[in-house]
């Protein structure tokens, strides 16, 4: 799984590194709306990434799917995700819908901003600022809270655009 990306919401997917949290930052019912991410996305190529089309969709009145392929032939991986404001900053709670048990399966936090020139920039939460796993969303939402500015909570960010000709 390369779930770095889908936050890379969502962008991306799954590096070494990533946290894999048993609980969401909080549950769908406390969801935003964010009608910006919804859309068609290409990967702006960088040093860690080369390219990958990263499509999301409403779901239902909260929840969003996420499609994300790195590369034409490369699997494609599908989240379920969902829009919560922490302190102003957005972050994506996504869960990969194919992997393992329905009831266990983990939850990526993106830190996500759409700029001015509107760049989707997604930033996932690593694994390096926790000993151990969070397994209580008010106690994960204090620590995320407490070190929203600190770099090394995050992994490199990965940068979509629209593509030419998408609105």
């Amino acid at each position: 799984m390369r779930l770095r990306t889908v936050a890379a919401v969502l962008t991306a997917f799954a590096a070494a590194g990533c946290y894999e949290s048993p609980v969401p930052l909080a549950p769908p019912s406390e969801a935003v709306v964010d009608t910006r991410l919804l859309g068609r996305w290409e990967a702006v190529a960088s040093e860690d990434r080369q390219g990958g089309d990263l499509l999301v969709l409403r779901f239902n009145e909260r929840e969003l799917y996420a499609r994300f392929q790195e590369e034409e032939g490369d699997e494609t991986e599908h989240y379920r995700a969902y829009v919560v404001a922490l302190d102003g900053a957005r972050f994506l709670n996504a869960q990969d819908i194919e992997a393992g048990d329905v009831d266990h399966r983990p939850f990526f936090l993106f830190r996500y901003d759409i700029g001015p020139d509107s760049v989707l920039t997604l930033r996932m939460v690593s694994g390096r600022s926790f000993d151990k796993p969070i397994e209580n969303a008010a106690r994960l939402r204090r620590f995320i809270r407490a070190n929203l500015e600190n770099e090394r909570l995050y992994e490199s960010p990965d940068r979509f655009r629209r593509p030419a000709g998408d609105p």
